[in-house]
């Protein structure tokens, strides 16, 4: 199989349909396949992201479709496009794995009490508009909240534009219960965004480590903050603690304020700098005894993250572990700050 290094098929090629192509590589010119892999690299990409959750596992991912479909292209018919055909081997590949790792379930779907919130057909829905504009960053985050089936269903009927009877074939799934897991992704969407989006942040007092005096939000007034609480005994914390430092030593020098508040009961400050100091932390880390903080921010669980835009709203709030240098949190990150996103390590250079 050509990689994706290999030397550029010709441009008078690129107007062929797939199905020719398809045909020249089978009648030797294997170099084509590198124009099939280029006209259905996104889609894959994002259909297989959309099972994975993780950008490197669904490179990986991606690669392995891409060798599944170069070694049994054969088994192409025709009777679909070649990107549906291709699309369906990388959901199976990347089904297989989380399924293997015990981190996939699909939602029960049962047909009663659905209800559809918004009008499906339409190109203007506040979801695709989001996506192609200022929001697109926490939309991504927060399609990673709906929950598995519905997810990439979402994504490749929205996102994609596919049909619903192209997104059931990808799927081995009927055209109803595609229906159904759309009309729920879109509600379960609207509600994540309605609680992420447009909330006044509540201020807060925290104490600086080693220092008698204390920082509230109006210190950070006008900037963009990322606010992260947390505590030492906190194993999904801890495990969160290097995406953060990730993304902060992408965007601290661009402006972005992570300010990780310690609700520690009976730890010392000097023990909060040694565990910040251990795990490699060099953004800001408050302490508020107090749990004030926990109350005013309603945080029912650790970590609980909230990205708070100049203005002072909440734009977007996560309880629980997350990874913060992921596409989706650095692409929001960057519009609320207003620079350019970087690519992710390993980001394809036409995705």
């Amino acid at each position: 199989m050509p990689s994706p290094s290999s030397p550029a098929v010709p441009w008078e090629n690129a107007e062929q349909s797939d199905a020719e192509v398809v045909h020249q590589v089978l009648a030797g010119n294997t170099a084509m396949f590198e124009l099939l892999m280029r006209r259905c690299n996104e889609r894959l990409y994002r259909a297989t992201r959309s099972i994975v959750r993780d950008e490197q596992e669904a490179e990986d991912v991606m690669q392995q479709a891409y060798v599944n479909a170069f070694m049994h292209l054969r088994q192409f018919n025709g009777s679909a496009q070649f990107s549906t055909w291709l699309t369906r081997i990388g959901i199976n590949e990347a089904l297989a794995r989380v399924r293997r790792q015990g981190r996939y379930q699909t939602i029960d779907d049962d047909f009663s009490n659905v209800e559809p919130l918004m009008a499906g057909q339409s190109p203007d829905n506040p979801e695709r508009q989001a996506f192609t504009g200022e929001l697109r960053g926490l939309l991504e985050g927060a399609i990673d909240t709906l929950p598995d089936g519905t997810r990439e269903v979402f994504v490749l009927r929205e996102v994609e534009g596919m049909n619903t009877a192209e997104v059931a074939d990808c799927l081995g799934v009927s055209e109803d219960v595609v229906k159904t897991r759309l009309s729920r992704g879109r509600a379960a969407l609207r509600r994540v965004l309605l609680e992420q989006i447009g909330s006044t942040a509540p201020d807060f007092r925290a104490k600086v480590l080693g220092e008698n005096r204390y920082k509230t939000l109006a210190d950070y007034k006008g900037q963009v903050v990322l606010l992260n609480i947390w505590a030492t005994w906190c194993t999904p914390c801890q495990a969160e603690i290097p995406s953060l430092q990730r993304l902060y030593e992408v965007y601290g020098a661009k402006g972005l304020k992570l300010v990780a508040v310690s609700i520690d009961d009976y730890v010392s400050e000097d023990s909060i700098k040694a565990f910040a100091k251990h795990f490699g932390v060099t953004f800001e880390v408050l302490h508020d005894s107090t749990h004030n903080i926990e109350q005013a921010y309603q945080a029912i669980g650790y970590p609980a993250t909230f990205v708070i835009g100049r203005e002072g709203t909440i734009r977007r709030k996560w309880i629980g572990p997350d990874d913060w240098s992921s596409q989706g949190n650095r692409a929001l990150v960057a519009q609320l700050l207003g620079v350019e996103t970087p690519r992710a390590s390993g980001e394809a250079a036409d995705r």
